[in-house]
Protein backbone atom coordinates (compact mmCIF):
# COMPACT_ATOMS: atom_id res chain seq x y z
CA UNK A 1 0.00 0.00 0.00
CA UNK A 2 1.36 3.47 -0.98
CA UNK A 3 1.14 6.50 1.56
CA UNK A 4 -1.84 8.03 -1.05
CA UNK A 5 -4.02 4.88 -0.86
CA UNK A 6 -7.05 5.11 1.52
CA UNK A 7 -7.80 2.12 3.13
CA UNK A 8 -11.80 1.61 4.38
CA UNK A 9 -11.69 -0.14 7.14
CA UNK A 10 -14.21 -1.15 9.91
CA UNK A 11 -13.99 -1.25 13.79
CA UNK A 12 -13.22 -4.75 14.10
CA UNK A 13 -10.28 -4.18 12.03
CA UNK A 14 -9.34 -0.99 13.64
CA UNK A 15 -9.44 -2.92 16.93
CA UNK A 16 -7.51 -5.97 16.33
CA UNK A 17 -4.72 -4.12 14.82
CA UNK A 18 -4.89 -1.76 18.09
CA UNK A 19 -4.68 -4.63 20.54
CA UNK A 20 -1.02 -5.38 19.05
CA UNK A 21 0.07 -2.04 20.82
CA UNK A 22 0.83 -2.75 23.89
CA UNK A 23 -0.37 0.70 26.72
CA UNK A 24 -0.08 1.12 30.50
CA UNK A 25 -3.78 0.60 31.98
CA UNK A 26 -4.94 3.15 34.37
CA UNK A 27 -7.64 3.57 36.52
CA UNK A 28 -9.41 6.91 36.40
CA UNK A 29 -11.74 7.92 38.85
CA UNK A 30 -14.06 11.04 40.04
CA UNK A 31 -16.74 11.69 42.68
CA UNK A 32 -20.44 12.61 41.86
CA UNK A 33 -22.22 15.78 42.74
CA UNK A 34 -22.80 14.30 45.76
CA UNK A 35 -19.21 12.52 46.66
CA UNK A 36 -20.09 9.20 45.69
CA UNK A 37 -17.02 7.76 44.00
CA UNK A 38 -16.45 6.62 40.85
CA UNK A 39 -14.12 4.73 38.50
CA UNK A 40 -13.26 3.33 35.11
CA UNK A 41 -9.90 1.26 33.29
CA UNK A 42 -8.44 3.31 30.80
CA UNK A 43 -5.34 2.61 28.29
CA UNK A 44 -6.18 5.58 26.41
CA UNK A 45 -4.15 8.11 28.71
CA UNK A 46 -1.17 10.19 27.58
CA UNK A 47 1.07 13.24 28.43
CA UNK A 48 0.35 16.15 26.45
CA UNK A 49 2.49 18.71 27.82
CA UNK A 50 4.96 19.17 30.78
CA UNK A 51 4.31 23.05 30.99
CA UNK A 52 1.84 23.35 31.78
CA UNK A 53 1.61 20.03 32.90
CA UNK A 54 -1.28 18.28 30.88
CA UNK A 55 -2.18 14.75 30.15
CA UNK A 56 -5.10 13.69 28.10
CA UNK A 57 -8.07 10.79 28.77
CA UNK A 58 -10.31 9.10 26.52
CA UNK A 59 -13.63 8.53 27.65
CA UNK A 60 -16.68 7.08 25.70
CA UNK A 61 -19.73 9.10 25.68
CA UNK A 62 -22.05 6.49 26.69
CA UNK A 63 -19.91 5.27 29.67
CA UNK A 64 -21.68 5.62 33.06
CA UNK A 65 -18.96 7.88 34.52
CA UNK A 66 -18.79 10.26 31.45
CA UNK A 67 -21.20 12.72 32.47
CA UNK A 68 -20.24 12.95 36.30
CA UNK A 69 -16.09 13.59 34.95
CA UNK A 70 -17.63 16.04 32.80
CA UNK A 71 -20.20 17.99 35.98
CA UNK A 72 -17.11 17.71 38.76
CA UNK A 73 -14.43 18.36 36.15
CA UNK A 74 -12.17 16.71 38.08
CA UNK A 75 -10.46 13.33 37.47
CA UNK A 76 -7.52 10.98 39.26
CA UNK A 77 -5.27 8.67 36.91
CA UNK A 78 -4.24 5.67 38.88
CA UNK A 79 -1.24 4.06 37.53
CA UNK A 80 -1.68 0.23 37.88
CA UNK A 81 0.80 -2.10 38.98
CA UNK A 82 0.69 -6.02 38.02
CA UNK A 83 -0.16 -6.67 41.63
CA UNK A 84 -3.33 -4.58 41.12
CA UNK A 85 -5.20 -7.51 38.76
CA UNK A 86 -7.59 -7.83 41.53
CA UNK A 87 -9.02 -4.40 41.50
CA UNK A 88 -8.37 -4.24 37.60
CA UNK A 89 -11.02 -7.03 37.30
CA UNK A 90 -13.36 -5.03 39.44
CA UNK A 91 -13.38 -2.06 37.62
CA UNK A 92 -13.61 -3.80 34.37
CA UNK A 93 -16.54 -5.78 35.10
CA UNK A 94 -20.10 -4.29 35.24
CA UNK A 95 -21.61 -6.01 37.65
CA UNK A 96 -21.17 -4.61 41.23
CA UNK A 97 -20.50 -1.12 40.35
CA UNK A 98 -21.28 -0.49 43.83
CA UNK A 99 -18.88 -2.63 45.27
CA UNK A 100 -15.67 -1.34 43.21
CA UNK A 101 -14.08 0.95 46.03
CA UNK A 102 -14.33 -2.14 48.74
CA UNK A 103 -10.87 -3.56 47.17
CA UNK A 104 -8.13 -1.62 47.64
CA UNK A 105 -6.88 0.87 50.16
CA UNK A 106 -8.44 4.56 49.16
CA UNK A 107 -7.52 8.44 49.66
CA UNK A 108 -8.64 11.47 48.31
CA UNK A 109 -6.83 13.80 45.82
CA UNK A 110 -6.53 17.39 46.72
CA UNK A 111 -9.13 17.75 43.60
CA UNK A 112 -11.41 15.08 46.06
CA UNK A 113 -10.83 12.26 43.45
CA UNK A 114 -10.45 8.93 44.95
CA UNK A 115 -7.11 7.78 44.54
CA UNK A 116 -5.54 4.06 44.78
CA UNK A 117 -3.13 3.95 47.58
CA UNK A 118 -0.40 1.84 46.24
CA UNK A 119 -0.81 3.23 42.76
CA UNK A 120 2.53 3.43 40.68
CA UNK A 121 1.89 7.07 40.48
CA UNK A 122 -1.02 9.33 40.87
CA UNK A 123 -2.11 12.27 38.39
CA UNK A 124 -4.90 14.61 39.95
CA UNK A 125 -6.11 16.97 37.42
CA UNK A 126 -8.85 19.54 36.53
CA UNK A 127 -10.67 19.29 33.88
CA UNK A 128 -8.95 22.22 31.23
CA UNK A 129 -10.91 21.17 28.19
CA UNK A 130 -12.97 18.57 26.30
CA UNK A 131 -13.38 17.93 22.69
CA UNK A 132 -15.84 15.47 21.36
CA UNK A 133 -14.49 13.10 18.81
CA UNK A 134 -16.76 9.92 17.33
CA UNK A 135 -18.14 7.93 20.30
CA UNK A 136 -15.61 9.35 23.14
CA UNK A 137 -14.56 12.93 24.82
CA UNK A 138 -11.10 13.44 24.78
CA UNK A 139 -10.41 14.80 28.65
CA UNK A 140 -7.48 17.57 28.65
CA UNK A 141 -6.62 17.37 32.61
CA UNK A 142 -4.41 20.26 34.17
CA UNK A 143 -2.81 18.08 36.22
CA UNK A 144 -2.45 19.59 39.92
CA UNK A 145 -1.15 16.78 42.18
CA UNK A 146 1.22 14.34 41.57
CA UNK A 147 2.00 10.97 43.87
CA UNK A 148 4.63 8.98 42.86
CA UNK A 149 4.34 5.15 44.43
CA UNK A 150 7.37 4.30 46.25
CA UNK A 151 7.04 0.24 45.85
CA UNK A 152 9.69 -0.67 43.31
CA UNK A 153 9.36 -4.72 43.81
CA UNK A 154 6.07 -4.65 40.73
CA UNK A 155 6.49 -3.82 37.25
CA UNK A 156 3.67 -1.68 35.23
CA UNK A 157 0.22 -3.72 34.38
CA UNK A 158 0.44 -3.36 30.64
CA UNK A 159 -2.46 -4.24 28.30
CA UNK A 160 -1.47 -5.91 25.15
CA UNK A 161 -3.41 -8.57 22.54
CA UNK A 162 -6.31 -8.24 24.92
CA UNK A 163 -4.83 -9.15 27.85
CA UNK A 164 -3.33 -8.00 31.23
CA UNK A 165 0.46 -7.98 31.27
CA UNK A 166 3.24 -7.56 33.16
CA UNK A 167 6.70 -6.30 31.87
CA UNK A 168 9.39 -8.73 32.14
CA UNK A 169 12.36 -6.24 33.25
CA UNK A 170 14.55 -6.86 31.10
CA UNK A 171 15.96 -4.34 29.06
CA UNK A 172 16.40 -3.47 25.45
Amino acid sequence: MTATEKTNIGSAEFREAMCRHAVGVALVTTRTVDGRPLGMLATAVTSVTADPPTILVCINSGASMHADVSRSGVFAVNVLAENHRRIADRFASPEARDQRFQSGDWGIAETGAPVLMGAMAVLDCQVDQIEEVGTHSVLFGRVVETVIGVDVHYSPMVYFERRYRALSGSRL
